[in-house]
């Protein structure tokens, strides 16, 4: 029913100057326009992020969305010159070298905004062989957890070194 549909990531944000700041210049969003709610919207690949200001703010502990890149070095490199400070972490089951994580089929980093939401880029990992299919990895015969993501080897819950204890 919705799998035609676009999607819209809505992040809350504090300070809308700051936010802006952030996601034109350091990510090098382009404004897609001001909407009359407040809400400033950008269009990022075939999908649309959406900040609304909320003075009180709710930022999430968990990623908010996920950049998908074809060379996370090279974009980690770009983004660090851009003024974007990436996360690290040494956890049982979760270490990152150089600012990435192997998560079962791909490479992942963190990063935060300026609001405290964690965003992530991701790598997919290519096997010999290719993947084998157009949504290898995706187990159709077990039915959804409802909690959150998985990746094989590891549940996706993540705990920030800036602030222990806090689920991000």
């Amino acid at each position: 029913m919705l799998s035609t549909s676009s999607v819209t990531t809505m992040l809350p944000v504090i300070d809308m100057v700051r936010a802006r700041a952030f996601y034109e210049g350091r990510l090098g969003f382009e404004p897609g326009g001001l909407r009359p709610d407040g809400k400033l919207v950008y269009r990022v690949g075939g999908s649309t992020l959406a900040l609304f200001p909320k003075p009180d703010g709710t930022k999430a502990d968990h990623t908010a969305f996920s950049f998908q890149v074809d060379d996370i070095g090279a974009s980690i490199a770009e983004l660090k010159t851009a003024g974007v400070v990436f996360e690290d972490y040494d956890f049982p089951g979760l270490k990152t070298v150089e600012h990435v994580c192997v998560l079962g089929a791909e490479k992942a980093a963190w990063f935060k905004d300026t609001e405290g939401n964690y965003l992530c880029i991701h790598e997919d990992i290519r096997r010999p062989g290719g993947w084998g299919g157009p949504h290898d990895g995706i187990r159709k015969d077990v039915p959804p957890s409802g909690g959150g993501i998985e990746a094989p080897g590891l549940a996706c819950e993540l705990r920030s070194a800036n602030r222990p204890g806090e689920v991000s």
